[in-house]
């Protein structure tokens, strides 16, 4: 196997040519979308999934269908609550890091230790109720800093609690994960984690994969080895990558025709861009620097022939939306087409009209 073929795996298990049937199939795609920003996470299950809008977004959020939590790399995510069990029991031994408890861990955990009982008493808690319930716990020079969200996520990560979608970051809805909490072993966790990363992700390394989770590799290994043990796979630059099963011919044959004269974009932290140490095999290295902001924020990528090229952004204003599509590389007038068509998907989804889409090429 070499570069390319590996790139048409990968681009064929993210099921990048193909709408899903649902916006479930999506995020069991990738097991779950990270959601730092909630809106990015809610257009890239658009752009990805049939028929998905606003409303029936909503509807899954307050069936629990569709749930928001710290998941991998201790980041947010949209996931099923299937997987956000998986997630939560495969991470079972991981603990935060000591700086985010400033100095005070031990009252973090005793709060936590106190508010969980209370949010299975009360069901949910709104952000005023909350700081309600800490402020006999805390100072209010404590509440005041970020300690509370210390104690949200150790109790997130012990399954106690989860985050209803529909309430903001700053103005958030937590909810008793009582009775949605199904405890089960880490090994069992992190076998099925890998089998379902896999899936997504493949062909894909041990290093990717603990990269991708944040899971320690001493836990990962010896999993990891077992459940790969009759899997295909591949060395490729010194990396043994693995696979349920690599395309034929005939189907690698197929996805090459897909990706030519074919254009795609993503939203911001898009999973082809978190899920693998190296990102070589999709945006050229001199680049990947455009695609990173110094403070952090990965770009949304616009992928033509299956090679990301540059990125775009969104602005809301009122109902309209205006869009920037910054590229490396020239793109023709067709493509561009192409592109304002798939931006235009992302408008309807909005709720909103298109105002202005502008091409800069660096």
């Amino acid at each position: 196997m070499n570069n390319e073929e590996l790139r048409l795996n990968r681009l064929a298990n993210h099921q990048i040519f193909n709408k899903q049937d649902s916006e479930f199939s999506v995020l069991k795609n990738s097991v779950g979308i990270q959601s730092q920003a909630q809106r990015m996470a809610e257009i890239n299950l658009a752009i990805k999934s049939k028929q998905l809008d606003l409303s029936k977004l909503s509807k899954d959020y307050d069936q629990q269908k569709i749930v928001r939590s710290w998941s991998q790399r201790w980041t947010l995510h949209l996931l099923t609550v299937e997987d956000w069990n998986l997630v939560i029991n495969a991470r079972s031994q991981e603990h935060l890091p000591n700086n985010y408890y400033l100095g005070e861990k031990e009252l973090v955990l005793k709060a936590e230790k106190e508010l969980t009982p209370y949010l299975d008493q009360q069901r949910n808690l709104s952000k005023p109720e909350l700081i309600e319930f800490l402020s006999s716990k805390m100072t209010e020079q404590q509440l005041d800093t970020n300690l509370i969200y210390a104690i949200l996520q150790t109790l997130t990560a012990n399954g106690h609690g989860l985050f209803n979608p529909n309430s903001t970051t700053q103005q958030f809805q937590l909810v008793s994960a009582k009775d949605v909490y199904q405890p089960m072993s880490i090994e069992n966790a992190v076998q099925q984690l890998i089998v379902e990363y896999l899936k997504g992700y493949a062909p894909a390394s041990l290093e990717d994969f603990v990269k991708w989770t944040g899971i320690k590799v001493g836990i990962v290994r010896p999993i990891w080895k077992q459940v790969t043990s009759d899997m295909e796979h591949v060395e490729i630059d010194g990396v043994i990558n693995y696979a349920p099963h690599f395309l034929t011919k005939s189907e690698l044959q197929d996805i090459d025709n897909k990706v030519h004269d074919n254009v795609q974009i993503a939203a911001h932290f898009d999973a082809l861009m978190t899920g693998y140490i190296q990102k070589e095999w999709l945006i050229p290295t001199e680049y990947q620097s455009i695609m990173w902001s110094k403070n952090g924020i990965l770009m949304a990528p616009l992928l033509v022939d299956g090679v990301v090229v540059g990125h775009w952004t969104h602005k809301v204003s009122g109902k309209k939306v205006n869009f920037e599509v910054i590229t490396w590389k020239k793109i023709s007038q067709a493509k561009q087409k192409l592109i304002q068509d798939k931006l235009l998907e992302v408008t309807l989804f909005l709720e909103k009209v298109p105002n202005n889409i502008q091409f800069q090429q660096l």
